[in-house]
């Protein structure tokens, strides 16, 4: 995968999922409006437990995160060229936070220059644990979502290194690439 994000992030997936077959267009930019304006009736955010392993050690972390982004690697943009990984980072953490900052900063974040709010973390990660989590919570793996619940828990994500994805059937033993 590129890209796994939960909270807003997978919300605004969802949403654009339902509704571009009904919709002629770019329906992005909408649905990122209206989820901004709705995420927290339909979805309740909760503290989170996660632990970032980075070259340097590892960091202990737990609060409420809004958006919660890994990468395999830094510099990724979505459809669009919507950065949402600006630089070389592949970690991002939005910190939770109401509405109306929501709306100030949602320029901000569509634009790739998120980096520098204050609620936003980056980190260099080789993994991160989501250890704990009591709700369902929405994940997007490139743009398919899916609903974690939490049995899920803890939920390791690692940074593989870059090499030739290969399937292998085991009746035949033949490899595809």
């Amino acid at each position: 995968f590129n890209v796994i994000s939960f909270g807003l992030d997978a919300f605004i997936c969802q949403l654009t999922n339902h509704f571009k077959e009904r919709f002629l267009g770019d329906i992005f930019k909408v649905m990122v409006d209206v989820s901004t304006l709705f995420y927290d009736v339909f979805h309740k955010t909760e503290e989170l437990s996660l632990t970032v392993k980075t070259k340097a050690g590892e960091v202990k972390l737990r609060g409420k995160y809004l958006m919660n982004v890994f990468g395999r690697r830094g510099k990724i943009t979505y459809g669009g060229h919507r950065p949402i990984l600006p630089d070389n980072e592949n970690y991002y953490l939005l910190t939770f936070f109401g509405l109306w900052k929501r709306l100030c900063y949602k320029s901000r974040i569509m634009a790739g220059l998120h980096k520098g709010l204050p609620e936003a973390s980056f980190y260099e990660a080789e993994s991160v644990v989501l250890e704990k989590y009591s709700r369902q919570l929405l994940a997007e793996l490139d743009g398919e979502v899916l609903h974690m619940f939490p049995e899920h828990f803890p939920l390791t994500i690692r940074q593989l290194p870059a090499c030739l994805q290969v399937l292998s059937f085991p009746e035949t033993s033949e490899l595809v690439s």
